[in-house]
């Protein structure tokens, strides 16, 4: 068995924003488990040939309340160099029991087995914002991604086996993961990635402008010309609902990609939201009218704050002066018998475990939005 060395800090966002080796069930069928590995290579310098890709502080100029609200999005965080995660604080030492070792060094993290000094390697990098889980990944000779067996989760503070990494041994560290389904993983943590690598340019870490609305170079130079019938970039905003949640859905995963991984995860709607969405009646029934879009903001983080998300339900299912938020637009729906001003969250779209298994789990708001049995409908006014 082929041991490996060096690892990259992955921190994951489970929610709306993120994304996603746990959200999107990257370990499923994953391939054999390895122990360490050699040094990851240098970040690549630039990005695909002719791609026009230009980063973030290119929009900032025209778009500056979008740019300074995604700024500090979990979007935008998804990505960062190791030394950037300073707000998250890892424990150091054992793995749940393995032979695999965390240990800081200054600024940084290594890993290793056993805690040994030799062998040990910095962590480069870190994936997602740190708002849900944190799972150990290595980039190998630029296209093999490997990802580690221990999943950290801040706000409980707890360690859990990453979903697919139950078999392993005490002494194996993960998975190695091929080239194309490495670059699927890599791609929903960052904006674009070179042609023959899964390491981006600094400036493309993390989910930015450019992976939503497409390479902007065309657009800027259209728009320095003042060629508005030519704008180079698509208008999301005229978009329909189906082509809206499949955008979300590259990261947040479509029924088709959860269904390639394992028909087994089909029931795990409050882990893959775009898969919640495609059997809700809310958007079967909407026209194409419905979307992510009608309870999110994309550019800015999704709010606990149920409230909120009620004023959207009522968009549809009550008098709302006007659609809320910005970006919702309103369907005919009747109003809920039940409870027709309030309570509409914990009932129809009641908070599950991320991980059904574990015994301890955080949780998120399952996103097939449906009317429960009678029998067990939460009181309308249970808190989240």
């Amino acid at each position: 068995m082929k041991y490996h060395r060096t690892l990259c800090l992955v921190l994951l966002s489970i929610a709306p924003a993120t994304g996603l080796l746990l959200a999107a069930g990257c370990s499923a069928n994953a391939p054999k488990p390895v122990t360490t590995a050699p040094t990851a290579p240098a970040p690549a310098a630039t990005t695909a040939s002719g791609s026009r890709f230009v980063g973030n502080e290119a929009c900032a100029e025209c778009h500056a309340a979008e740019f300074r609200s995604h700024k500090s999005s979990f979007h935008a965080q998804t990505a960062r160099q190791v030394q950037d995660v300073g707000n998250i604080v890892l424990p150091k030492g054992d793995l749940l029991g393995s032979k695999c070792r965390l240990q800081a060094e200054g600024e940084s993290f290594s890993v290793s087995v056993g805690g040994a000094l030799l062998g040990a390697e910095t962590l480069q990098y870190g994936f997602g914002s740190g708002k849900t889980g944190i799972t150990f990944v290595s980039v190998l000779d630029k296209v093999t991604l490997f990802e580690m067996r221990a999943s950290y989760f801040p706000k409980i503070a707890q360690w859990y086996l990453t979903p697919g990494q139950k078999k392993l041994d005490a002494e194996e560290l993960g998975f190695d993961y091929p080239p194309e389904r490495g670059r699927l993983c890599v791609s929903c943590h960052t904006t674009t990635l070179p042609e023959n690598s899964i390491l981006p340019e600094r400036k493309f870490l993390g989910v930015g402008c450019e992976a939503c609305h497409g390479a902007g170079g065309d657009h800027i130079a259209a728009v320095k010309r003042a060629d508005t019938a030519h704008l180079g970039m698509e208008r999301l905003v005229r978009a329909g609902g189906a082509k809206l949640n499949t955008l979300c859905g590259r990261c947040h995963r479509t029924r088709q990609d959860v269904m390639v991984r394992s028909a087994g995860l089909i029931a795990e709607t409050q882990r893959f939201q775009t898969l919640g969405i495609s059997q809700s009646r809310c958007f079967t029934a909407s026209k194409d009218q419905f979307s992510c879009m009608n309870c999110h903001d994309a550019h800015s983080n999704a709010t606990l704050d149920m409230k909120y998300y009620e004023k959207a339900c009522l968009t549809c299912h009550g008098q709302a002066s006007a659609p809320f938020p910005k970006t919702a637009r309103r369907v005919a729906a009747k109003p809920c018998p039940v409870s027709p001003k309030t309570g509409c969250i914990p009932c129809h779209m009641p908070a599950r475990k991320i991980l059904p298994d574990a015994d301890r789990s955080p949780v998120a708001v399952d996103h097939f939005i449906h009317i429960p049995p009678k029998g067990s409908r939460p009181s309308p006014y249970r808190a989240m």
